[in-house]
């Protein structure tokens, strides 16, 4: 099929205008059912927050109006006068039970009887201290709990009741059936069922602890906070915080996205903490999606037989000239130069045509010349035949010889422009900031004369460097290098070294590490001549490392050597360039906005082998270059150290 497509060009125009609409119908089709199913998930999450804010409202509101029951029944209580009898006491109470069906219990708890117990294990209002408030004349309600005579979920309201002197004497306490939250969320449940849904609504407390679910055997017997997913947890967090929102989780196995509102209370009903949630899967959320995504494939199945058909039409149209141009060229290409083509057409095609007639035509003039001509060059062929051999083994010579010759001027012309560079810049400060002082525009001793003093040092310090290297490496090439040979501590040499280039780290704020073993063996070495080493590698790895990057010096032994390393985190060297740095000139790719002139690594290397050690680098594009010098250990260990 590939191959099919490489070597046609009417499967390629195919291709293309096929591919081209196919990509807008994908592209439109794609967009319009993202927009719909955007739309959709707010649709439902909306529809979720307003179903969860409702009912917590109706848990709000029914709650309220239970405690205002329970603050009736103490003021009717009250008014009917606290001197019953217990038969009448009895009844009134059963009374009461007749009018609130809704209670499972209501008592009543003499002041003076009624002291919480140092111990109690079972859950009734006197053994906690929930109620203490109604005997200071409050409507107070407890949190949920089993009830001891049902041993279902129920919760506490206590009222006070007042003698005629205002006293409280006596608390209304009213045990609450919670049929109430568990009818809310079953409804909600049964509703989705009748539609096919599997969505529920759900409560929590303040603790996590499920207190309304469609499954009762999940109620004050589960803590959602457990939930070993932590979408759930992150959810149920939320809901103890009293937080109202959306969110999108997944509940054994299966995703969901839920909308919850907190019990805020109602009127003197100051509630406990509680939160309403209710969810719905994404597959029941997402499926009023699967008609109309049908829908688009079936739309896009037929537009793609359209476009396939319109497709193959044009690129049959726009290739047939061409092929009748592609058969003529065959029949002039086996030497039919008087053939002429004819298509009919007045575009392109049609001024390919003439330009190709107008070929034939040149093409069988050609031919008729080079027939004369070809015997008259094959007796000159059988001449240059003997000579060619000689020209071809002059030319490999001569070539080789230009190859070096343009090698040496493009190495000499490279280094005349860095050398010029280098020292025009700071000869340029020094006659600049010179002039200015001759001129009498600087004429005090102050900063400004302090500045150009120093630019001027600076810069003839520079010149002494190039000037210094250039003499180094013409001592080298001419072998007049002398080592003044004497132990060395590499240790010390390091700390004695290191403050010199601290400033500049420090203005590039690099970070520096240093790592020194102990117990170093010295070296038989010229100081001076190391130095000299040592900050060319040094100098090159701040110059090279960014701002904010890094640099470490590494010293230690490797078997009978002494090595100092210096890494830094600058661009690297491409492999192919690794070989060739420490040559003569030598400069990496893409350093030309940094100082140099290819100097310093080759003095560097040159310094080290007179030592009798060596000197390499290891370097990765882009992450940073590691410079090792090995030199041999001679002496004794430091064991001071």
């Amino acid at each position: 099929m590939l191959s099919i497509v490489q070597n046609s060009l009417k499967a390629k125009l195919f291709l293309l205008f096929f591919s081209i609409n196919l990509a807008g119908i994908m592209l439109v089709g794609l967009i319009s059912y993202q927009s719909k199913r955007e739309a959709l998930r707010s649709q439902v999450e909306d529809n979720l927050s307003v179903i969860s804010s409702e009912l917590a409202d109706k848990v709000d509101r029914y709650l309220s109006e239970r405690m205002n029951d329970t603050r009736a029944i103490a003021l009717h209580y009250s008014l009917r006068g606290v001197k019953t009898t217990t038969s009448s006491q009895n009844a009134l109470l059963a009374e009461y039970m007749r009018i609130y069906p809704y209670y499972e219990h209501i008592s009543i708890i003499n002041v003076e009887d009624v002291r919480p117990p140092s111990k109690c294990e079972q859950p009734y209002p006197c053994c906690n201290d929930w109620y203490l408030p109604a005997m200071a004349g409050k409507v107070i309600s407890s949190d949920m709990y089993l009830s001891a005579l049902t041993d279902k979920p129920t919760m506490s309201f206590a009222a006070p009741i007042r003698d005629e002197r205002g006293v409280v004497v006596s608390i209304i306490t009213t045990n609450l059936k919670l049929d109430y939250l568990w009818d809310i969320v079953a409804h909600v449940a049964e509703e989705n069922r009748k539609s096919g849904l599997t969505g529920y609504a759900y409560m929590i407390n303040s603790s996590g602890v499920i207190i309304a679910h469609p499954d009762t055997r999940k109620i004050l017997d589960e803590n959602a906070l457990d939930n070993p997913e932590p979408s759930v947890r992150a959810m149920i967090k939320a809901m103890v915080s009293g937080a109202t929102g959306k969110v999108d989780y997944t509940y054994e196995g299966v995703s969901k996205t839920a909308a919850f509102a907190p019990c805020k209370g109602f009127g003197d009903y100051a509630g406990h903490g509680w939160s309403m949630g209710v969810n719905c899967p994404h597959s029941e959320l997402y499926a009023p999606l699967k008609p109309l995504l049908e829908k688009y494939i079936a739309l896009f199945l037929a537009t793609s037989l359209v476009m396939f058909y319109v497709s193959s039409m044009i690129a049959g149209y726009i290739v047939r000239p061409v092929r009748v141009l592609k058969e003529n060229a065959s029949r002039i290409g086996a030497g039919n130069f008087n053939l002429r083509v004819h298509t009919n057409s007045s575009d392109e095609i049609g001024d390919l045509e003439k330009s190709f007639n107008r070929m034939a035509e040149t093409l069988e003039t050609r031919d008729a010349q080079i027939r004369e001509y070809t015997n008259t060059l094959t007796s000159i062929n059988r001449e240059l035949a003997v000579k060619q051999d000689e020209l071809s083994r002059a030319n490999t010579v001569l070539k080789n010889t230009n190859d070096e010759m343009r090698k040496l001027e493009k190495q000499k012309s490279e280094f005349m422009a860095m050398i010029t560079h280098d020292i025009k810049s700071p000869l340029s400060t020094v006659i600049t900031y010179a002039e200015m002082i001759l001129g009498g525009v600087i004429t005090d001793g102050g900063p400004e004369l302090k500045k150009a003093v120093g630019s001027i040092h600076a810069s003839g310090y520079k010149i002494l460097s190039l000037v210094d290297n250039f003499l180094a490496s013409s001592a080298i090439e001419a072998g007049k290098l002398q080592l003044n040979l004497r132990q060395l501590d590499i240790a010390d040499f390091i700390e004695d070294e290191m403050p010199f280039f601290t400033p500049q780290m420090d203005k590039k704020n690099i970070v520096f590490t240093l790592n020194v073993e102990p117990d170093i063996p010295t070296v038989m070495a010229d100081k001076m001549q190391l130095d000299r080493v040592f900050a060319n590698i040094i100098s090159n790895a701040i110059k090279y490392t960014p701002s904010r990057g890094g640099v470490s010096v590494k010293a230690g032994t490797a078997g009978d050597n002494v090595f100092i390393s210096v890494s830094d985190t600058g661009p690297g060297i491409d492999p192919d360039e690794v070989e060739n740095m420490f040559n003569k000139y030598m400069r990496a790719k893409d350093t030309s906005k940094f100082e140099g002139i290819g100097l310093g690594l080759f003095i560097a290397k040159a310094i080290v082998e007179a030592h009798g050690g060596v000197i390499d680098v290891q370097s990765t594009s882009g992450e940073g270059s590691t410079f090792t010098i090995n030199l041999p250990a001679r002496g004794t260990r430091n064991d001071a150290r």
